[in-house]
């Protein structure tokens, strides 16, 4: 339509961008993903050649952001990883995986966590997630992310929190699962002195 036209003829790649980014947005609230991610498309091969890092960083950043609202996980994604601040870039896989959560998309909230390049960040990002879910009522999807979690101490405290929540819901037998399954994950870490903390701190939180 014209508003597209004109917006493909701004000659400023930032104010393209921009403006490209806000009608995406716009066919989002509108229901119309389809359009969302033609225009997200677009938008994203004109923020690839803004010359201005400061300038590039913020507007993949908000494709992103647009493309994760439109469904489009394959496109936030590789918006996200072309941001070229790899901070900026952790945070915005971070804040995409949160915002697919909270409107209740655990499969895609997995995929933008695991996609964080930085292993402590993805790590806090899930446990983050679980937390949230499992504080929410949601203990299956609270379990569901808490396992995506690599390494078993942080899966274990993770599993622990969950198992917390359900106990304070009276959920009991869930509560004394998710006990069974931190203790299980316990076992296998391979630093004596973590394993012992941690189961340590099991028996201490069943008593």
């Amino acid at each position: 339509d014209r508003a597209e036209a004109l917006a493909r003829a701004i000659p400023d790649d930032g104010q393209r961008v921009r403006t490209l980014g806000r009608l995406a947005g716009a066919a989002v609230h509108a229901g119309d993903l389809d359009r969302a991610k033609a225009l997200g498309a677009q938008a994203a091969v004109s923020a690839r050649t803004i010359k201005s890092p400061y300038q590039q960083v913020r507007a993949l950043a908000s494709l992103a952001e647009a493309a994760a609202g439109a469904g489009d996980l394959d496109q936030a994604t590789a918006l996200a990883r072309a941001i070229p601040e790899r901070g900026q870039q952790v945070r915005t896989l971070a804040s995409l995986a949160a915002a697919a959560a909270e409107r209740g998309d655990l499969d895609q909230a997995k995929a933008l966590a695991r996609a964080i390049p930085d292993a402590a960040q993805q790590v806090r990002t899930l446990a983050s997630l679980a937390e949230a879910a499992a504080a929410a009522g949601d203990l299956d999807q609270a379990k569901a992310l808490a396992l995506q979690i690599l390494d078993p101490g942080q899966q274990v405290r993770a599993l622990r929190v969950i198992a917390e929540s359900a106990a304070e819901r009276g959920d009991l037998d869930q509560a004394e699962a998710l006990a069974e399954q931190a203790a299980m994950t316990a076992q296998t870490i391979t630093d004596p002195d973590e394993r012992a903390q941690v189961l340590g701190s099991l028996a201490g939180a069943a008593t």
